[in-house]
């Protein structure tokens, strides 16, 4: 395929881009699914404390924080919380600052014993 794809520490990955604000709201909420080898990538115009919630999430992810394309916090196994009010909905941040986000299917970082540190290359076709 000619669309974009990730590399995690060498494991390569098609690439879903929520870019605007209300794709990154909505980031994968409300699906039943993320393909396998798929991933959600969330760019950011600067470096901040992202955080995440699992709002309308129907299944369980990883998400990977990552700064100047390397992986600053991961937070494995993030849990789906279905019918939880806003305010119970637990919001992950990352440890340090990060300019991007990716969000996997639950299990990878284990599979693959990512490790913060770990490069992260994204390819978006000219």
């Amino acid at each position: 395929s000619d669309g974009p794809w990730a590399s995690v520490a060498g494991e390569r990955y098609r690439v879903e881009i929520a870019q605007t604000p209300a794709e990154q709201q909505k980031g994968l909420g409300h699906r039943d699914a993320l393909a396998p080898g798929t991933v959600m990538y969330f760019p950011y115009g600067r470096a901040d404390y992202h955080g995440f919630w699992m709002k309308g999430m129907r299944f369980d992810i990883d998400i990977l924080w990552i700064r100047d394309g390397r992986i600053v916090h991961i937070e494995r196994r993030a849990a789906a919380q279905p019918g939880a009010p806003d305010e119970a909905l637990k919001v992950y941040r990352p440890g340090a600052p990060a300019d991007a986000v990716l969000e996997v299917n639950a299990g990878e970082a284990e599979k693959h014993g990512w490790r913060i540190g770990d490069r992260v290359e994204f390819h978006r076709p000219r």
